[in-house]
């Protein structure tokens, strides 16, 4: 099987680029060999795989030279003449549906002072950028833009229209200026996320410099509304990166954000989503605030709608995605969580999903109060294989405790403690879960033997203890003891 580079370059082909090499080789502009057309036909018949075994140097040579001795140094010529091609074609190709195809077109025109066709190729050429979906609020259209406008003055002043001329070049200015401060912002905020995952870098003159600039001041003095939306946007989400506690910023791009969300390109979405997420986890468990919450579960319902969620590379929703979707709306959007439930579990992978429908389907009916329903789909999870089996062992004992089977509890109790401090957790997790557990028996003491004494002491020691673990639950079930014995 013949091995070489341009044939490496051709498998990454799909059939339509393929067919589209094939159109570009036969231009006798770009190519001028026969016999290099010749070879490209021939190998068609073998793509995308190219793992042919009679596929070898002679039985190539044979197809292109019948009936000719065999010369390795001609076939090699002809293999690096498509290796060339594959260059030049890319070059091309990776053009023809971007401005910068365009673009080419009107430096041209402007170079060779041809006002006429240069405004009517520019004035088609704004309309169609909207077409760009790439391209929808991103420094890359404000970039085109600016280059447009400066083309725009070039051509103006050329002609001696200099009013015209200068009008365009301010307008050059601002998007250039726009463009070029996004990029700023970006890059800065890409620094940020990567200090998160690797060893903070020093200090850079960039993030120094981004921080130093008055961006209120500047967006205020953008005429162009577009433009000061765009900007204004980027220098909310680098705040939301900076300034994570900033909670007035954050309402303010969620708002924003999700009101004019078709404006944005799918990069961008994801990035802001990204953000806004983060945000309000870090300030829930800051401040233990329920709106946070709400925030979140319009974030994740934003994200569900419009099919922003992260894939795996099987085109699956990753469970723990899903989980986390079902816990926020069980507890802020219980439609919306019935509604993951039916209709986006067919975005997770087969092999997971009878047990997460099951899963899902407990914790619904738990939260509706369906106790004994509850119970019978936590006993059609298969536990060996399940994720997330922490869940599981905490609503056993949850559910269990609803029903008064006491009994059933204390040995759920006893197990779980045991499978926590045997599993390699961190130290932190299973302090929490640990802390839990002890409350939950002397909660199920209380309950067991109508001792208000204990669900007293409970309480006092609930307010002196610093845990999340299954707080919410047990602070709802000691309430309702206090509430009892009265």
């Amino acid at each position: 099987m013949i091995q070489s580079s341009a044939i490496k370059i051709l498998k990454s082909f799909s059939k339509e680029e393929f067919r589209s090499f094939e159109k570009f080789v036969y231009s006798p502009y770009f190519n001028t060999s026969d016999a290099t057309s010749r070879l490209v036909k021939e190998l068609k018949n073998y793509h995308p795989e190219f793992n042919n075994k009679k596929l070898t140097k002679e039985f190539l040579f044979s197809k292109i030279y019948p009936g000719e001795t065999f010369r390795e140094e001609l076939l090699r010529k002809l293999l690096s003449n498509i290796l060339q091609l594959t260059g030049e074609f890319l070059k091309i190709h990776s053009k023809m549906d971007s401005p910068e195809f365009e673009m080419n077109l009107l430096r041209e025109y402007s170079k060779r002072s041809l006002k006429s066709q240069f405004i009517k190729s520019s004035g088609e050429m704004l309309k169609q950028l909207d077409s760009y979906e790439e391209l929808s609020i991103t420094e890359d259209k404000l970039s085109v833009r600016a280059e447009l406008d400066l083309l725009r003055s070039n051509t103006f002043y050329s002609a001696e229209q200099f009013e015209a001329a200068l009008e365009a070049y301010k307008n050059y200015s601002e998007k250039y200026f726009v463009s070029n401060s996004i990029k700023l912002l970006r890059i800065d905020i890409q620094l940020e996320i990567d200090s998160n995952f690797f060893s903070k870098p020093k200090t850079s003159p960039l993030t120094e410099f981004v921080a130093s600039v008055n961006w209120k001041a500047i967006i205020e003095s953008i005429e162009d509304i577009d433009d000061k939306y765009q900007l204004g946007m980027y220098y909310r989400l680098w705040l939301l990166y900076k300034k994570p506690g900033d909670l007035s910023n954050f309402k303010e791009m969620k708002d924003l954000f999700l009101r004019k969300a078709n404006l944005h390109e799918r990069t961008l979405l994801k990035t802001t989503l990204v953000a806004l997420e983060s945000n309000c986890i870090i300030n829930y468990d800051t401040a233990k605030d329920e709106s946070t919450l709400k925030h979140l579960s319009e974030i994740y319902e934003f994200t569900l709608k419009n099919d922003l969620f992260e894939r795996t590379a099987d085109n699956f929703m990753p469970v723990n995605i899903y989980r986390n979707y079902l816990l926020i709306f069980i507890r802020m959007n219980p439609d919306m969580a019935k509604e993951l439930a039916e209709s986006y579990i067919k975005s997770i992978a087969p092999d997971i999903r009878e047990d997460l429908i099951a899963y899902s389907q407990m914790m619904l009916c738990f939260h509706n109060k369906d106790f004994h329903s509850a119970l019978n789909f936590l006993s059609r999870i298969n536990f060996v294989n399940f994720t997330f089996k922490l869940d599981l062992k905490a609503f056993n004992i949850k559910i269990h405790y609803e029903l008064g089977n006491y009994e059933q509890v204390f040995s759920a109790i006893d197990s779980f403690k045991h499978y926590v401090n045997d599993e390699n957790k961190s130290e932190r997790f299973t302090e929490e879960i640990n802390k839990f557990l002890k409350l939950a028996a002397k909660l199920v003491t209380s309950a067991a033997n109508g001792r208000m004494d204990v669900a007293e002491t409970l309480s006092i020691e609930m307010r002196t203890l610093s845990f999340s673990y299954e707080r919410k639950w047990l602070e709802e079930k000691v309430l309702e003891l206090l509430k009892k014995g009265k």
